[in-house]
């Protein structure tokens, strides 16, 4: 009968007041375990603390903060709280032709035009009168150059050049000496009659 005793004693429980268990098997790794828990903590999830969009990065202010979607330009944003979801829409853009003081799409015209001119290309710009130095695209000088090899810039006449100023004496046109009027081997002069005088 002691043995038995015994044994139940081994196995038995005290009762501590204000206490309620049943077992003793309350380690002291648990009590410090619950000692080393912060009051509020809760079981880890995965969550996102961070987002990354293109070079920047928004980093979660606290546990619950809130990333908030702001609709831009030709964008329309959707939430629907129900199924967890933002639907992302965007807008077409309407332009008009392009002016000369607004910018806007290509007319068919212009497109027309800008198809027909040669790359490299530029604004071609004539004289209006004959230059020895222009040097716009179609340059005139070179058809004042041409000219001046075709026409001799100097006309002569007897060996003499003609000029604005030039004077010819009565070789140069074949005209008659006044020293050969009335001379021997010369030419007969006329009274004023028109007669040839006796003399």
């Amino acid at each position: 009968m002691a043995t038995v005793l015994n044994a139940i004693d081994s196995t038995k429980v005290d009762k501590v007041d204000g206490k309620g268990l049943s077992t003793n098997d309350y380690t002291f790794a648990e009590k410090e375990k619950l000692a080393n828990i912060s009051a509020g903590a809760e079981v880890n999830q995965n969550a996102f603390g961070k987002v990354k969009i293109d070079t920047t990065t928004i980093t979660a202010d606290s546990k619950t903060d809130t990333l908030t979607f702001v609709a831009g330009n030709n964008i329309t944003l959707t939430p629907d709280a129900t199924n967890d979801k933002i639907t992302i829409t965007a807008q077409d853009t309407t332009y008009s032709t392009a002016t000369a003081n607004a910018a806007g799409l290509m007319s068919a015209a212009d497109k027309s035009k800008l198809d027909g001119i040669a790359t490299g290309a530029n604004k071609i710009t004539v004289d209006t009168s004959l230059s020895s130095s222009s040097t716009n695209p179609v340059q005139n000088k070179i058809i004042n150059t041409a000219l001046s090899e075709k026409v001799p810039s100097t006309r002569t006449i007897n060996g003499k050049a003609l000029s604005s100023n030039i004077t010819l004496n009565a070789t140069d046109v074949g005209a008659i000496s006044t020293s050969a009027k009335g001379a021997a081997n010369g030419v007969a002069e006329l009274d004023n009659t028109g007669k040839i005088p006796t003399s």
